[in-house]
């Protein structure tokens, strides 16, 4: 049957769901569904993840909500579709306008409101908590109902209970008002029992009084109807209710573009004027540096490097970047770029950061990086992630919107997990106590699945303001954007997290603030250190320090790499004496499967030398295309190598032909079976230039760092 799901709620609904947007997605297109709308209670942040499910399993989407709304009489739920682009507008403002109205009882819109912004949209009496249920259940005359139903569209019809939905049939035929069956599941659909115990003990921890419910297939749900509703005057209704009601709405929504395909037009348009002011701003920055007499090799590299961001649309993430590194510079503070965008000479020639990628050979102060963890992989290039002290969180955002204006909106992403662990033992004690005989106790409490769920889903939803996401809009017009009262940043109300415009996750940096305050204790410009101490160096190889926590050791934790036993080992096996050497070493410390019971066996027993210990990710690229292997081979084995893919499945028939062609000797065929993540070098030698001049700040003025860096490091550990 072509079922139409009219009524979801999913993960960010105010009502409780342990569904993600794209499992409701799933399971609908699994089961046939000709199109599913997604109604969560006060809120639209599942829409971008759901368009993106439906796009790939091709099922329709409908825009919907369900809102709280108040009159002079009660207050009460309203389902909301989007007829078309007008009526998705619609709801978002009244999504603006649910923020504009909260009160201590709660979040909720006027019934005026609703009515003000009914252009393009169908309303619906909603099936929880509606107008029409909540009518019958206070035993309101049926001229009062009646009344109030011919105000809607079309009525939801639940499966229970039974009398309020015989009402509900009755009022619909004697009305003619379309009727929609609908479930308001909860669960996946197959769900297991320690999933459902958890809901249920969050559902009465905090007294919610919708009842846990498995989401049903069609056909399983059309048949729970028809076997319950079995009166003759309901039957039609119920025929209605199955098939005639939905496709009556279905038949009202009109197509519309999605919010990605509204985006990504704009952020295109965008792109095509940033990349060319991109461009000529390079090449005046080439000419700058290195005169008219500019190396071929390094010519080229730039070129591209400027077609690999043409490719990827991220001129846009680079302007972004430029504008930040100015805003931080006047302020004399630092960022720190995550990842492998160090390896852009691009980034390095605009002034975005001081890593010079270049091999020796073409730059007198370049590290030799490997680009191609940021340019071959095919990754997305819109999302970057920026450490900054603290301080400068501040900085950035205002540049930003000083820059972007009303197209920089900050999504501040909800988070339900529960860090109290007092908060998590009253929720399951209570529900043990009052809910559950001694066998299921003790099942439960065996249960990790159980535990996992009451831990990531118990609180109340909550915003996550640690890790912020700026995004730069192409247009506001048609989104879901709030301006906050006490400042000027603008609020996006989804959740988009794979959003196709250029984004930058903000997070505050502890190196970096100590990096500040050193210079600010010392009066000496971190810029000014030399990064060829030899003091520095011994003070980082040496052996791992006493169990009380001293200035070098806490000054290393900082830039990322404790001083342990293992990394002294690490140290001493890659010799350790310069920015270069010191970047492998933190590398491999930060790798997994990659050194102890790997590299650590054949090092020992000098079945490899310093040199070849692979220690990152583009060590695995360049043993191979040293061996012939071209850059799109390489770039594909690397990729499946640094994820851990291959000891998780053994190698693929094309990834042995591979290494068979290059003559792969056993060793490298060996510790890349083993590996589970490979970190990337660029990122590395970010944190050894830190952890360089950290260090030399303590070894020089250990009266003003030295207690500094042990407060920086004990507030890291515990956090």
């Amino acid at each position: 049957m072509n079922w139409i799901e009219l009524h979801t709620n999913t993960r960010y609904s105010d009502v409780l769901s342990f569904i993600e947007p794209n499992q409701m997605v799933s399971a609908c297109a699994r089961h046939g569904c000709q199109a599913v709308a997604i109604t969560d209670r006060n809120t639209v942040q599942a829409y971008l993840s759901a368009e993106q499910e439906a796009a790939k399993r091709g099922i329709a989407l409908i825009y919907g909500l369900t809102i709280d709304c108040m009159d002079r009489d009660d207050r009460y739920a309203v389902t909301l579709l989007a007829r078309n682009l007008k009526g998705r507008d619609q709801i978002f403002d009244l999504v603006k306008l649910l923020k504009e109205n909260e009160a201590s009882f709660g979040r909720c819109v006027t019934r005026q409101q609703i009515e003000e912004h009914r252009d393009g949209l169908l309303m619906g009496a909603s099936a929880m908590d509606g107008q029409l249920v909540r009518a019958i259940q206070l035993r309101r005359s049926n001229t009062v109902i009646k009344k109030a139903a011919l105000r809607y569209d079309y009525i939801e019809l639940p499966l229970e209970p039974y009398d309020v939905s015989a009402q509900l049939c009755r009022v619909a035929m004697e009305c003619r008002i379309p009727v929609c069956a609908v479930q308001n599941a909860t669960l996946e659909e197959y769900c297991d029992s320690a999933q459902h115990h958890a809901y249920c003990a969050i559902a009465h921890f905090w007294g919610k009084q919708e009842e846990a419910a498995c989401y049903m297939p069609p056909e399983e749900i059309a048949e729970s109807f028809r076997e319950l509703y079995i009166l003759p005057e309901e039957q039609p209704v119920i025929q209605q209710a199955l098939e005639d009601g939905p496709k009556q709405i279905i038949s009202m929504i009109e197509p519309m573009p999605s919010l990605g395909e509204l985006l990504r037009e704009g952020r295109l348009r965008r792109h095509k004027i940033e990349v060319e002011k991109l461009r000529e701003d390079a090449a005046q920055k080439l000419e700058q540096q290195y005169g008219q007499a500019v190396d071929q090799a390094v010519r080229e590299r730039l070129n591209w490097e400027l077609e690999q961001v043409d490719r990827a649309g991220a001129a846009g993430t680079i302007r972004l970047l430029r504008e930040i590194r100015a805003a931080l510079a006047d302020e004399g503070r630092y960022m720190l770029i995550a990842g492998t965008w160090n390896s852009s000479f691009l980034l390095y020639l605009l002034g975005i950061t001081n890593i010079d990628p270049l091999p020796k050979s073409l730059s007198d102060s370049g590290y030799g990086l490997c680009p191609v963890s940021l340019f071959c992989t095919g990754d997305n290039l819109l999302s970057i992630e920026i450490r900054v002290s603290a301080d400068s969180v501040s900085i950035v955002k205002e540049r930003l919107a000083s820059l972007c204006g009303g197209e920089m909106v900050e999504v501040c992403p909800t988070d339900r997990r529960v860090e109290d662990d007092e908060l998590l033992t009253e929720i399951m004690d209570r529900y043990f106590q009052e809910w559950c005989n001694p066998e299921e106790q003790k099942a439960l409490r065996e249960d990790g699945s159980f535990f996992w769920r009451i831990t990531h889903e118990a609180n109340e939803v909550q915003l996550h303001g640690a890790m912020p996401l700026l995004c730069w809009m192409p247009d506001t017009e048609h989104l879901p954007t709030t301006r906050r009262q006490d400042d000027l940043q603008i609020e996006l109300e989804l959740e988009c997290w794979n959003i196709d415009v250029p984004h930058i996750r903000l997070l505050s940096s502890a190196v970096l603030e100590a990096l500040e305050a050193c210079e600010r204790k010392t009066g000496v410009r971190s810029k000014s250190i030399p990064l060829d101490s030899p003091d520095v160096f011994r003070a980082i190889v040496s052996g791992p320090p006493e169990e009380e926590l001293a200035g070098i050791d806490a000054a290393c934790l900082l830039a990322g790499s404790r001083k342990t036993k293992r990394f002294s080992e690490m140290c001493d096996a890659l010799n350790v004496h310069d920015v270069g050497s010191l970047c492998r070493a933190l590398s491999l410390n930060h790798g997994t499967g990659i050194w102890i019971d790997n590299q650590d066996k054949l090092y020992q027993e000098g079945r490899i030398i310093a040199e070849q210990i692979i220690t990152c990710r583009e060590d695995v690229y360049r043993y191979l295309t040293a061996r012939g292997a071209s850059p799109e081979e390489t770039t594909s084995f690397m990729n499946v190598v640094r994820r851990g893919k291959i000891k998780g499945r053994d190698f693929t028939g094309t990834e042995r032909t591979l290494l068979k062609r290059c003559k792969a000797e056993e060793w490298f065929i060996a510790v890349c079976q083993k590996v589970e993540y490979l970190f990337p070098e660029s990122h590395s030698i970010a944190y050894a230039i830190l952890m360089i001049r950290l260090v030399w700040y303590v070894l020089h003025y250990p009266d003003v760092t030295e207690s500094l860096m042990i407060d920086a490091a004990m507030q890291l550990l515990q956090e």
